[in-house]
Formats: structure tokens, sequence, C-alpha cells
């Protein structure tokens, strides 16, 4: 199968200058933030769970809290 060479520099540079973007807007401002911490920390523990996963070539599950 041949692949198509894709650049996604630009894509990876826009999400981060619209996440600093707006932490400096929020931060300015007084607005709220579009997560907070507990948000932050169970996306942090999907990706950790999915890295346990793909190590260890199983399913894991968990409740969400």
């Amino acid at each position: 199968m041949d692949r198509i060479p894709v650049d996604t520099t630009d894509n990876y540079v826009r999400m981060y200058w619209g996440a600093i973007n707006h932490f400096a807007e929020c931060v300015r401002t007084g607005a709220p933030f579009q997560t907070d911490g507990p948000d932050n920390l169970k996306t942090l523990e999907a990706a950790f769970r999915a890295y346990d996963s793909a190590r260890e070539n199983t399913v894991i599950r968990w409740r969400n809290r």
C-alpha cells in the first residue's frame, strides 16, 4: 500500500497556538477555562490506560468516576 505524505506541522502549530491563546485570555480577563483540572486529569488517565493497554496487549476497562 502506498502512503501519501501529509504535513501535519501546521495543524499542531495551530492547536498549540489556540490553547496558549485561550489560556492567556482567561488569565487576562478572569474568564473560565474550557476545561478544568479534574477534567484534564481524566484525559491523562485515559491516555495512560491506552498506553497500558497497548503494552499489555489487552483491553483495560475502568469505571468513569
